[in-house]
């Protein structure tokens, strides 16, 4: 049971009341649940390798699900949802709960339901997969796109020497001869397996003192598509407590990716 209230701004960004981080928690399932339901069960099912076997046989979705059970993702979720213990198992099982209760009030037009009838609901094992696939992903992209780049340069040109130093240490022993030599063949054989790379992003911090108001703060710069609907991030703001919650989520993961309270702001980049 719990005493979470919802509120919306003129705006439509939703908001949580709650005493406490199990509340806030139990209300920001409410609301992904409510609101994205569709969403929170397809980054479920591509944690567990199974959006070729729920959602249609595609090549892509089919490759996708291969590199999933080739990095044991599934497997690792459920290994390590068995560790969960004490306010980390609390908080998420209170996640799970709201959204069971959000997804069942979502008013979800009859296609989308018959849709999400072969989705699998989200799981503590399946949550935990899917902040494993996501931060994989994340950090898997990056290194595609820098090692990329990095042999895009040396085949239109670019001097060896030069990319040592902008990069040292980190291509100490490198062979730029032999990637160079391979060129185009070399730039084919990249990739993350199923998975495109459709932009970048940055993040910044200024310190107290190069601001003019003697304050420190970091601007976090995710790139996303315009066209993308329903967009990746989802507005909360939430009071838990004495302090606040203000950011970004991701629909069907717990916690906000982009935000800050009273006491620190975190941003991600790829």
């Amino acid at each position: 049971m719990t005493t979470c209230q919802i509120t919306y701004d003129n705006n439509g960004t939703p908001g949580i009341w709650a005493e406490n981080p199990r509340e806030a928690y139990w209300g920001m399932g409410w609301l992904h649940g409510r609101h994205r339901p569709l969403q929170s069960r397809i980054i479920s099912t591509a944690a567990q390798g199974r959006m070729a076997e729920s959602l249609w046989d595609l090549d892509h979705l089919l490759a996708l699900d291969t590199l999933i059970h080739r990095l044991n993702i599934p497997e690792m979720g459920r290994q390590e949802a068995k560790k969960l213990s004490g306010e980390a198992l609390d908080w998420l099982q209170a996640y799970l709960l709201g959204w069971q209760a959000g997804a069942s009030v979502a008013k979800t037009p009859f296609e989308l339901r018959v849709l999400m009838a072969k989705l699998p609901d989200p799981t503590p094992e399946s949550l935990v997969s899917s902040l494993m696939l996501s931060g994989y992903l994340g950090l898997a992209q990056s290194q595609e796109r820098m090692e990329r780049a990095l042999v895009q340069a040396l085949v239109e040109g670019a001097e060896p020497k030069v990319l040592e130093k902008m990069f040292h240490p980190h291509l100490k022993g490198w062979d730029a001869d032999a990637l160079k030599q391979f060129g185009a063949k070399a730039l084919a054989g990249f990739g993350t397996g199923g998975i495109r790379a459709v932009g970048g992003s940055n993040a910044w911090a200024v310190g107290p003192d190069r601001s003019h108001s003697g304050q420190t703060f970091l601007c976090g710069d995710p790139h996303l598509q315009v066209n993308q609907l329903p967009a990746l991030f989802f507005e909360i703001r939430a009071r838990v407590g004495d302090d606040y919650w203000l950011g970004a989520s991701i629909a069907g993961l717990p916690g906000i990716a982009v935000g800050r309270n009273r006491d620190v702001a975190w941003s991600g980049t790829f």
